[in-house]
């Protein structure tokens, strides 16, 4: 079984030529928690799915930020409102902002 994703947000802080630490972010359109951020690497990773009115919530406004995902607050706080908004709209979105629409990712569940 797979879940549907699409990675809309990414950056690696990078220092001094180190491996760096990742962030991002992600959209499951067909979740009840659509939204999932992330940072870290291995044992040292750590993530939370979330729902539209949770990635509102100023705790993630640095993770929007650093992944340059602060354009997904307006389309989060329709959906928060209960207005539905098409996955057709958010790739768009995400589109204008970094150039290129974000590509389908077919997500291993491994537990079911």
């Amino acid at each position: 079984m797979s879940k549907d994703a699409y990675e809309i947000g990414y950056h690696v802080d990078r220092e001094d030529g180190k491996a760096g630490w990742p962030y991002c972010v992600w959209y499951f359109p067909d979740a009840e928690t659509p939204f999932l951020v992330g940072e870290g690497v291995e044992c040292g990773s750590g993530s939370m799915e979330l729902s539209a009115a949770g990635i509102l919530d100023p705790t993630w406004q640095e993770h929007l930020e650093i992944t340059s995902c602060l354009w997904l607050l307006p389309l989060a706080r329709r959906m928060a409102g209960g207005e539905e908004v098409s996955t057709d709209e958010i790739l768009d979105a995400c589109a204008e902002q970094n150039g290129k629409r974000p590509v389908l990712n077919k997500i291993q569940q491994l537990y079911q």
